[in-house]
């Protein structure tokens, strides 16, 4: 893949998220980095809107430089994720990336995707100007399931005749080739893998895109989706890095840091880059707030059995109220 730094200043660098208005706060986060770390640049940002509040909408906008940067707001297709009959231990904002290539205008050849629950740190007109060749996506080796054969990446490799050893990749940080997609219906097949193989879906969007793609996509230095995997490397779960120098590089000066897994900055008072990402939220609305431990506290009352059963009463109390 070769890089053609003039080619960032052509066209506006598209963005996009998904999200609920649940990640709002971490959305605008991610927002923040991008544009420090991609300064003096157009960004065409769009966000999937998965029932983002107009409060939180105006708080995220404000993030924009208007000289530089607009954003639209998508209506993803519900009806579509409606026919996966998953069961969502995740919100449906999490299929909205299948969505892009029909979402997005015409205009917008390719697209940078980035998950909500990350931090950026370095200049996205890099990223932006690797050629993406005939590839569909430009993604990262996954180091958690690093290969289709790892043990909950695509269970269904075998009959679908992809190799043991093919990668796996992370569907959080995606280059989208928005022609490719167009042309060959790519979502379509997604979609169709997706309901066909329901029943061994292990991680929603990834594992469709994964199936599909297996040949399809072109790997990016792995300082481009750094996830909390590249610290537990052991005996039993070796390092899939080539040598020790990429997985210190990887380790050490990471392109974007995503908080993958159930520790966030915003819900984990131990996550290993909160100060990063605090360092980013305060560029945004929400600027002070932090994870404690009285959130801590309250998380614990709230899902322990006595709280749900409080939330279970009073949801019940509340709906009788309504009926009166």
């Amino acid at each position: 893949m070769s890089i053609s730094m003039t080619q960032a200043h052509e066209t506006p660098i598209a963005i996009v998220f998904a999200s609920d208005n649940g990640y709002a706060m971490p959305l605008a986060a991610t927002m923040a980095s991008v544009i420090a770390n991609t300064p003096e640049t157009p960004l065409s940002f769009f966000i999937i809107d998965g029932g983002i509040t107009d409060v939180n909408k105006t708080k995220i906008a404000t993030v924009l430089n208007a000289k530089w940067h607009t954003i639209d707001w998508l209506q993803p297709q519900e009806e579509v994720i409606e026919t996966l009959k998953l069961q969502l231990y995740l919100t449906k904002a999490c299929y909205y990336r299948i969505l892009i290539p029909a979402l997005l205008p015409t205009t917008f050849h390719k697209a940078i995707y980035l998950d909500c629950d990350l931090i950026v740190k370095q200049d996205l007109r890099k990223l932006w100007s690797i050629d993406i060749e005939n590839n569909a996506l430009l993604a990262v080796q996954d180091v958690a399931f690093p290969y289709v054969s790892s043990p909950g990446a695509i269970a269904k490799y075998q009959e679908l005749g992809i190799p043991a050893k093919a990668k796996h990749f992370n569907s959080g940080m995606l280059v989208f080739n928005l022609d490719k997609w167009r042309a060959e219906s790519i979502a379509d097949q997604v979609f169709e893998y997706l309901i066909k193989y329901h029943e061994f879906v292990n991680y929603h969007d990834q594992d469709g895109l994964n199936a599909v793609l297996s040949a399809q996509w072109g790997e990016l230095d792995p300082r481009w989706n750094q996830t909390p995997g590249v610290y537990d490397f052991t005996d039993y779960h070796p390092s899939p890095y080539s040598s020790a120098e990429i997985l210190a590089n990887v380790q050490d000066d990471p392109y974007i840091i995503h908080f993958t897994g159930s520790c966030k900055p915003w819900n984990c008072i131990h996550n290993r880059d909160r100060i990063t990402f605090y360092t980013y939220m305060d560029m945004t609305p929400w600027k002070g707030w932090r994870y404690s431990v009285w959130h801590a506290f309250q998380k614990k009352i709230v899902t322990s059995k006595l709280g749900k059963q409080i939330f279970r009463r009073g949801t019940k109390q509340q709906s009788l109220l309504q009926v009166k």
